[in-house]
């Protein structure tokens, strides 16, 4: 379906590098127009200092946030000290061609629409506000997810004064119903297929090395759980500053004497730190990884899906979660605190009648007793469910919850969604 839209996307004259180049025909200059591509809506580009702006048309700079830290000056240990740099690098490096936007009426949006918001944007706002990058009526970030700073499980209040300043950009719930109905992405098995039954569950754990989730795979071998499982993982951050940061929380947690599966941690968190991909034929290891945006054909051969969602400090919702919902499989998500039924707020139903959440009672993420609580009670669920006859996975509620996010991730909506976002202020 193509839409006749007046939305300009401006690039930077100096050669600018195609964000997303990995489906055929899709080379986006930043993460949100890979939405346009998906969706078949028109948009034009134009360039910065080149040409002349329509105020007419809606002007949009999206710059991704994609800033390169300095790792001979800065000594990383957390990961939002590495994400202040991508912001406010990406900005700094484009200050010229910011200036130069708010002086010709086009608005500057700094472009993490795959992430959620970081526990310090308040600081990095502060920063750009220091440096003269922000023009309040031109500049906004666009994050998955505006409420998620009022979500994350410590005490993180986001300054009231820069909310306005946040665009939810809802990213992968739009993704997901591209690659599912794109032509371009027909292979990517992004839909409900009849296949024989061969494993228990099906785990697509992706970055392994986050310590969430190596922490509950460790505890989840130690019982065999994987055995009877399908689960891939990948070492996607190649950086030298993310490496570390992992390594560095890894390291730490093997002190952790209190955890009832340390010994399966100390035992097998090396061997499962080793890649094993489900799609043999992706050798791209950066960010942009193509497997993100596929499902294995083993996913449609399983009772049940496990999500292994980004973070287990803030609650936000990806193509981990979206991917079981288009499949046809229950799941159920390793997360924030009461991620599981807060999908109801979208009106998803959850799986209520499969699995028992008394383990998100348990505070996930920065209370390290309490998510040590929260990591046991879900492999402690996850032993109990693969024990249960095998007829309770065909739930009433897997049709519903297809029909449902094909009602509100459609492109109309998206197309609604795209206006809002871009010309409510």
């Amino acid at each position: 379906m193509k839409f006749n839209c007046k939305y300009v996307f401006w690039i930077a004259p100096e050669k600018f590098r195609h964000f997303f180049g990995n489906i055929p025909a899709y080379n986006c200059i930043s993460y949100f127009l890979e939405l346009f591509e998906l969706h078949g809506i028109e948009y034009h580009i134009k360039t910065i200092k080149k040409d002349k702006a329509d105020i007419n048309d809606v002007n949009i700079f999206l710059v991704p946030a994609d800033g390169v830290p300095d790792r001979e000056v800065n000594n990383f240990t957390y990961i939002d000290d590495f994400t202040h740099q991508q912001i406010t690098g990406a900005a700094l490096y484009q200050k010229e061609n910011i200036l130069w936007c708010y002086d010709n009426q086009v608005k500057v949006v700094i472009d993490r629409s795959r992430e959620c918001v970081p526990f310090n944007i308040d600081k990095m706002i502060d920063w750009m506000n220091s440096h003269e990058l922000i023009d309040y009526s031109y500049f906004r970030i666009l994050i998955n997810d505006k409420n998620s700073w009022s979500k994350h499980c410590n005490n993180f209040a986001l300054n009231p004064k820069y909310k306005r300043l946040l665009l939810d950009a809802d990213f992968f719930l739009f993704e997901t119903y591209g690659l599912k109905n794109n032509p371009l992405t027909k292979d990517f098995n992004m839909k409900p297929m009849s296949s024989k039954k061969k494993y228990t569950f099906s785990l697509l754990a992706g970055e392994v090395r986050k310590l969430h989730r190596i922490k509950t795979m460790t505890g989840l071998k130690s019982l065999g759980l994987l055995d009877n499982s399908f689960y891939s993982t990948v070492n996607r951050y190649q950086s030298y500053e993310l490496q570390k940061i992992m390594a560095h929380e890894i390291n730490v947690e093997t002190y952790n004497e209190d955890y009832k599966y340390r010994d399966a941690f100390l035992k097998y968190k090396d061997e499962l730190q080793i890649e094993k991909r489900f799609d043999p034929d992706d050798n791209n290891i950066n960010l942009n990884n193509i497997t993100d945006r596929k499902c294995p054909q083993e996913i449609h051969e399983s009772y049940f899906n496990i999500v292994f969602e980004s973070n287990w400090n803030t609650m936000f919702y990806t193509e981990k979660t979206y991917k079981p919902i288009i499949c046809g499989l229950p799941f159920i998500i390793l997360g924030c605190s009461h991620q599981n039924q807060q999908i109801s707020k979208m009106g998803f139903i959850p799986y209520n009648n499969i699995f028992k959440f008394e383990f998100e009672e348990h505070r996930a993420g920065i209370d390290r007793n309490r998510g040590d609580k929260y990591i046991e009670g879900f492999i402690e669920e996850i032993k109990r469910v693969c024990s249960e006859p095998k007829e309770i996975f065909s739930a009433a509620q897997i049709q519903y919850n297809l029909n449902h996010f094909e009602k509100i991730a459609n492109t109309k909506s998206l197309m609604k969604h795209i206006e809002y976002t871009f010309e409510s202020w």
